[in-house]
């Protein structure tokens, strides 16, 4: 595939292959799909996903290699109705990720909530149970107590919860851009924070996240970036966010981020 991106759209020329997304069938000729070049025992092939079986995952997997929907070869030749679709497509699988990911995790605080009410109330059961009368032990004998002692086998020392065998590490959170950093490339970086706040707010999540990435990587460069095509050789930097550089170091602004202060 062109550009070294193993992704590409196109309509179907045949209806002959079929998606390997959820929905396993036959992509109608004409439709929008796409391409994954993967390596199949040394050689390589593309596999074919139709545009409603593009998951959070798979649309997160294409972010890493491209900036935007645009830089994925065959978007420029869709119709502008196409893309819009394409683009729909991404922003829609991006929410659903989250939305999972919400569900997930909300699940997980009620199990906790419920295995804390079970604590609490065998607590309480066994407290009111000691206080009863009729619950009080005869005492043992000194002798039984020895026996007892004797036969009960020492309990191991308890792993402590800062062990690596006792918990797993947690993952670390995907890194955000720290707006006011120092650095070469500082004032460009945090002027991509701004945009990828904008985008967050208006709730264009698939461009929020591609400037949020170029924002990054701005930062992490230890080197002065003098043109757009050079901060396009940066990993997340693509053609329109290597233009908006470019226009900033000609003019001093960026004039979408104009028209959004402008708002």
């Amino acid at each position: 595939m062109p550009d070294g991106i193993p992704y590409t759209l196109e309509c179907a020329k045949s209806g002959r292959a079929r998606c390997k997304g959820q929905c396993k069938e036959l992509i109608e000729k004409g439709a929008l799909r796409l391409g994954s070049e993967i390596d199949m025992g040394g050689h390589m092939a593309v596999t074919w996903k139709c545009l409603p079986c593009l998951t959070a995952k798979v649309v997160m997997n294409i972010m890493s290699k491209v900036e935007a929907a645009e830089d994925i070869p065959g978007f420029t030749s869709l119709s502008e109705e196409q893309q819009e679709q394409v683009e729909q497509r991404f922003q829609a699988a991006i929410e659903e990720g989250e939305a999972e990911k919400e569900r997930k995790e909300q699940e997980k605080k009620d199990k906790a909530k419920a295995k804390a009410e079970a604590k609490k109330a065998k607590a309480a059961e066994k407290a009111a149970s000691s206080k009863s009368p009729n619950s009080k032990k005869s005492p043992s004998s000194p002798k039984k107590t020895a026996q007892k002692r004797k036969a009960s086998p020492a309990k191991s020392p308890k792993a402590s919860s800062s062990s690596p065998t006792a918990k797993k590490a947690k993952q670390s959170k995907p890194a955000t851009p720290n707006k006011g950093a120092s650095g070469p490339n500082a004032v460009i970086a945090d002027l991509f924070t701004e945009l990828c706040g904008f985008c967050f707010k208006e709730g264009d999540k698939f461009k929020g996240v591609a400037y949020r990435k170029v924002a990054l990587a701005l930062q992490e460069h230890p080197d002065k970036i003098e043109t757009g095509k050079e901060a396009m050789k940066l990993k997340g930097v693509g053609k329109a966010s290597g233009e908006k550089i470019q226009e900033y170091l000609d003019t001093g602004k960026i004039e979408k981020l104009e028209e959004y202060k402008s708002k």
